[in-house]
């Protein structure tokens, strides 16, 4: 599909709500997602979209880091995820706790995943960016593949 199909699937939606793997990609520059994530955030940096992402994310972006002891790209994520203009991150609350179980349940999804979907339905977002195949079954936003527009 490409990079233009790409533009276009970000372009029907004000906000989106953005899964840990993706500022994995982003940071990692990851040779084949990377011209998709410089896309999306260039679009959420000037204001094209809002974005939103659970705090569940810091936690996951930064295992590998603290892990390996590199406080700098510890300092990226951190940077990215707390700063980055029209990027929210969100903590759990106990709305979106419950709505983490109810579509838990529905889908059977991981409770990450499930955190993850609840925190950007309860934030208002309309897509759903991410590489996880598993979640094309939530039906409450638009689950935006990266795989698809390779």
């Amino acid at each position: 599909m490409g990079q233009t199909s790409f533009t276009t699937a970000l372009g029907r939606h004000q906000k989106l709500g953005v899964d840990s793997m993706v500022f994995i990609y982003h940071v990692e520059g990851h040779r084949s997602y990377l011209p998709l994530t410089r896309i999306l955030f260039t679009r959420i940096e000037e204001g094209k979209h809002r974005a939103v992402s659970s705090t569940l994310s810091l936690i996951e972006v930064l295992i590998q880091p603290y892990r390996k002891e590199r406080r700098d790209i510890a300092a990226l994520y951190r940077g990215l995820l707390t700063q980055y203009p029209n990027l929210d991150l969100r903590p759990v609350d106990r709305e979106t706790a419950e709505l983490a179980a109810a579509i838990r349940a529905r889908y059977e999804a991981t409770t990450p995943d499930s955190v993850q979907i609840a925190t950007a339905l309860q934030q208002g977002a309309s897509a759903f960016i991410t590489n996880d195949k598993q979640l094309t079954r939530v039906k409450e936003l638009e689950i935006v593949l990266l795989d698809s527009y390779l």
